[in-house]
């Protein structure tokens, strides 16, 4: 990798038209916050924005499970980003795990991203060996 020492990766998951359920949202016990540290909710506009929820125990392996849901409304679009930082020359492994209900293409509708980035949040070309 060219460039400078630092890279940060942000994890997405984009989600459009997810069906709603019940579902109890606990505070994270750590920071007492509705998600872990770190982890944004996005949407590009408040009246597309579906709910976002974190569930301490709900996840892959009884992890946590961050969550999106969208209700009746068409169109709604949101997504999770969290930066993490890392050093040129190292090898990371990212493992994500989904569970999508209630759409017509999972790939289409929950996606997952990585996209790596400088210190200046400029993309980064990938290095191939």
């Amino acid at each position: 990798m060219g460039g400078g020492l630092l890279r940060v990766v942000t994890a997405a998951m984009i989600a459009s038209g997810l069906a709603a359920a019940d579902r109890t949202v606990s505070a994270s016990a750590s920071s007492g916050k509705p998600w872990p540290d770190g982890w944004k909710a996005i949407s590009p506009r408040e009246e597309i924005r579906p709910r976002f929820a974190f569930e301490p125990a709900n996840g892959h392996g009884g992890a946590g499970a961050l969550i999106i849901e969208a209700d009746q409304r068409a169109g709604q679009t949101g997504y999770w980003t969290k930066s993490f930082s890392v050093v040129q020359g190292r090898y990371y492994r990212f493992q994500v795990f989904r569970r999508v209900k209630n759409v017509a293409t999972a790939r289409r509708s929950a996606r997952v991203m990585l996209k790596w980035e400088d210190g200046q949040g400029k993309s980064v070309p990938a290095d191939q060996p």
